[in-house]
């Protein structure tokens, strides 16, 4: 049986710009963790293209070498921008971690993160794992690839374009992350702060205590304490957060039909 080499090739790079936008799109997600490999990264990229390859139709590669590398740049650029709305929506995560830790006391306390590769608080690397493990348990993922897959019937390939609906998109994915995390971290962040108002009389009212001796082991329990005590509140909205009809899929939805002029 005689392959047509050149039938194959060119079925190759016709859909070679569907591979770079998958492929984009998985290296910008922040679920993976520095272990992986970038080859497995790949491997699941050119699996998904196979998936997706019935379904999508793509144009005939360029005719020229330029024609098909600007394809392909746009591709990466549409991956990319997919990517930064999930990670934008979930390093909310990380914020509410930041707004706990300073009046816990943990502010000078870093650790190191797998996931980024660099020093985080230790309350937002425990609510982000935390958060990834409820992404996965209400199939974030499977919408993740639902909207991969819608993209290109709303922005084909090639059919990418800029447009002023991007900066809005943008601007409202920025204004998501810091409503979200202010939500998460609200009922921990209140309780430290009247804690604190509470030691405050007290060190008004009895001078002989010594406040800071008394008040960092008290906050440090107390936040441990209300972070147990919040974790359904925070499992309830980074589940509506990160499922289909939250602020996810809604942002991620808006920066495709943005980028698609739609």
């Amino acid at each position: 049986m005689m392959v047509d080499l050149e039938a194959l090739v060119s079925g190759v790079l016709d859909y070679l710009p569907v591979f770079i936008r998958v492929t984009s799109f998985l290296f910008a997600l922040p679920i993976w963790g520095r272990g992986v490999p970038p080859q497995a990264r790949l491997g699941l990229g050119a699996a998904i293209t196979l998936i997706l390859a019935p379904v999508v139709p793509v144009p005939p590669a360029g005719e020229t070498l330029a024609a098909f590398f600007l394809t392909s740049a746009v591709e990466a650029l549409v991956g990319l921008a997919m990517g930064l709305v999930v990670t934008t929506v979930m390093m909310a995560v990380y914020l509410a971690g930041q707004f706990i830790d300073v009046p816990m006391g943990f502010g000078m306390v870093n650790v190191m993160d797998p996931q980024m590769g660099a020093e985080i608080p230790i309350v937002a690397q425990f609510q982000f794992v935390v958060a990834i493990l409820i992404f996965f348990l209400i199939d974030g993922h499977h919408g993740l690839f639902r909207s991969l897959a819608q993209s290109f019937a709303v922005m084909p390939v090639g059919g990418a374009g800029m447009s002023g609906a991007v900066a809005g998109v943008a601007l409202e994915m920025i204004r998501s992350m810091f409503l979200l995390g202010f939500r998460i971290a609200l009922p921990v962040v209140a309780a430290l702060f009247l804690t604190d108002v509470a030691l405050g009389i007290v060190a008004r009212a009895v001078p002989q205590i010594n406040v800071f001796f008394v008040g960092f082991p008290l906050k440090v329990g107390l936040g441990m304490v209300l972070l147990i005590a919040a974790l359904p509140a925070f499992v309830m909205l980074v589940a509506t957060a990160f499922g289909g009809s939250g602020e996810l899929g809604r942002l991620l939805d808006a920066m495709v039909r943005a980028l698609g002029g739609v």
